[in-house]
């Protein structure tokens, strides 16, 4: 295994300590996805590569494309959610991801923290959900393993935790 870099917060005042510099934050098209931890193989383009697909997944979102957002799944994935039993599977995903997505809703992902392993990642970090005036309807936190299937990061499993009270 090759040698891994470690790049952490040591201090609410934003400290950077570890074996490398800073990682920048990444500016894909109008999106910014923020990295505050990454734990990668040297070398490894993880941190793009998971921008890139959180940056689609996004996209197929506020395009209203559940299909799309399944899509972003492995075959075998879970989804926990708030309020539910576990979602299992891409086409339960895909049913569920109708009942989220409006055309012109925006998703907005901000890795906090981020390891990388063979084939497969460990992605913690917050999420805010807005309606197409720009109103937030949801923001969280969320935990998701990704596995690399066929080349591709794929979600295997996604966890969120809704910041909001819950609904009476």
């Amino acid at each position: 295994m090759p040698p891994r870099v470690f790049l952490y917060l040591d201090s609410p005042a934003g400290n950077w300590t570890g074996r490398a510099d800073r990682a920048d934050d990444v500016i894909i098209g109008s999106s910014e996805i923020h990295f505050e931890r990454i734990v990668v193989p040297t070398g490894n383009n993880l941190k793009e590569e998971i921008a890139a697909a959180n940056q689609n997944l996004m996209d197929v979102f506020k395009h209203g494309d559940a299909a799309a957002a399944a899509a972003c799944y492995t075959d075998d994935a879970q989804f926990l959610v708030p309020h539910m039993s576990p979602i299992v599977g891409r086409q339960t995903i895909e049913a569920v991801w109708k009942s989220m997505v409006g055309h012109g809703h925006t998703l907005h992902f901000k890795t906090l923290e981020l390891e990388g392993y063979d084939s497969s990642a460990l992605d913690i970090g917050q999420y805010t959900r807005k309606d197409s005036a720009g109103v937030t309807l949801d923001e969280g936190k969320y935990i998701v393993v990704w596995k690399q299937v066929a080349g591709a990061w794929k979600i295997h499993r996604d966890m969120i935790s809704t910041n909001l009270p819950k609904p009476t």
